[in-house]
């Protein structure tokens, strides 16, 4: 009998997640933590009756050395991924940028030129990091 690893948790999550929940939003994880992890939270909760489902990935920007810590919460239908995305001022995610090809990656090419925003709809850099840079 083969003992369950955390990569063959981590795999079925993963697949679980695609299944299930194939409409993803991105945010930046440092907007993700504190007093920002309660609203967001909180935001799911109340519109759509549960907490979120998230995932972690790496967000690159094409050509550049420069890049972040993602997370993607994840939907069941583009609606409520939409209401997300308008809401936080999020980036929608497509899996395909992910892949190279037709090789998972797990490194979601960003769009656009690289930023490095200091707000996302409500949501503000986190205390913690604005008093200690």
């Amino acid at each position: 009998m083969t003992a369950i690893t955390s990569q063959m948790r981590l795999r079925a999550r993963r697949r679980m997640l695609a299944e299930h929940y194939p409409h993803r939003v991105g945010l930046p994880e440092t907007f993700c933590t504190y007093e920002n992890f309660t609203a967001l939270n909180d935001f799911c909760r109340e519109r759509f009756g549960e907490y979120p489902k998230t995932e972690r990935i790496y967000g690159a920007w094409e050509g550049f050395s420069d890049g972040q810590e993602m997370r993607l919460y994840c939907f069941p239908t583009p609606e409520q991924a939409a209401e997300f995305c308008a809401y936080f001022d999020g980036l929608p995610f497509d899996e395909r940028s992910c892949k190279k090809n037709g090789k998972d990656r797990r490194i979601w090419i960003l769009p656009g030129l690289p930023a490095h925003r200091i707000q996302h709809g409500p949501l503000s850099v986190p205390r913690w990091l604005r008093e200690n840079p």
